[in-house]
């Protein structure tokens, strides 16, 4: 296996076509055309299209409603951290839109949506003393809407916006 990966990276490297290289042999993995047919527009009759967000990335509201600030927040309102002094206090603005960011995943007929939760939307100082009550309306609110357009619900992620504490 490694002594056809080596003339093929040496190919790849040197932009000598692989197709010209005579001593690359295509590894038998790669000669699945049933498994590779959507390489060619076609997929499985049983392919099941999902979507997924990162709560950073799509709720917005960065402050709204009690939520308490999380590293990502911190870290992009300091000038010269991100490109063009970006952030995600608006970002798709999901947490005030989710009906019709719903709708329209609805409307691409997938059927299976998996997103983050934002911690410090839930947990807004960090601990479980004091959750946040906008907060686990709004999941609740985002969950029932998928549930109500037949959207199948993926294990929510846990992910990198933790409260600030």
């Amino acid at each position: 296996m490694v002594s056809a990966f080596l003339p093929a990276l040496l190919s790849m490297l040197l932009h000598i076509s692989v197709a010209q290289d005579p001593y690359f042999v295509y590894p038998e993995v790669f000669n699945d055309t049933e498994r590779d047919a959507f390489y060619y527009g076609t997929f499985p009759e049983d392919f099941q299209w999902s979507t997924a967000t990162s709560s950073y990335q799509i709720e917005g509201a960065w402050d709204a409603d009690g939520k308490g600030v999380n590293i990502w927040d911190t870290f992009s309102h300091e000038t010269g951290n991100i490109v063009n002094d970006d952030n995600g206090d608006v970002a798709c603005d999901s947490y005030n839109k989710y009906e019709t960011d719903v709708s329209l995943i609805s409307n691409m007929g997938v059927k299976y949506y998996r997103f983050s939760l934002s911690w410090s939307r839930l947990l807004p100082n960090g601990t479980i003393d004091n959750p946040s009550e906008a907060g686990l309306q709004y999941y609740n609110n985002l969950i029932d809407a998928l549930l109500e357009n037949g959207i199948t619900l993926r294990s929510p992620s846990i992910t990198g916006t933790y409260p600030r504490t």
